[in-house]
């Protein structure tokens, strides 16, 4: 199996879907979320959208998007320019869909990176980032491995 996908089917960061069997915990999900609310802030005051899918342990992870379906439409969630953000302690990684994973040089500019990334026209769910972003932002690429290992930190 392809290490990106296997991380994604078997690590304890990935997306989790609430079904019947999974038991909230919300004082735990506040404690987990709060790490994260002055970016979603940062992302929601400037008009884009955030959510958690719901977040439930440390090892998991916010996505981003520049847009989300109305109510009533056919189809419902977040879509556009997207990606997801995750912290590890005092590092903060960002990472496409393919998944290209990269450590934020500085984490003070996790904020500014997400809303640059956000604001880009004509966008859909990124693949990759740009080399001038990775370097603007002083991107890191990290394997799989190594994200798998800050998570379990």
């Amino acid at each position: 199996m392809r290490g990106w996908y296997r991380l994604f089917c078997n690590a304890s960061w990935r997306v989790r879907y609430p079904t019947q069997s999974v038991v909230r915990n919300p004082a735990r999900e506040a404690a987990v979320t709060e790490g994260y609310a002055g970016l979603q802030h940062a992302v929601e005051s400037a008009g884009f959208f955030t959510t958690f899918q719901p977040i439930q342990e440390p090892g998991d992870r916010i996505v981003c998007a520049s847009h989300q379906y109305p109510d009533g439409h056919e189809r419902y969630g977040l879509y556009g320019n997207s990606f997801w953000v995750a912290r590890r302690g005092k590092d903060w990684y960002i990472a496409s869909w393919a998944p290209h994973i990269y450590r934020v040089g500085s984490p003070e500019r996790a904020g500014e990176l997400c809303l640059h990334l956000l604001k880009r026209k004509g966008g859909g769910a990124y693949w990759d980032f740009d080399e001038g972003v990775q370097r603007t932002f002083g991107l890191v690429e990290v394997s799989v491995e190594e994200f798998g290992r800050a998570a379990a930190r």
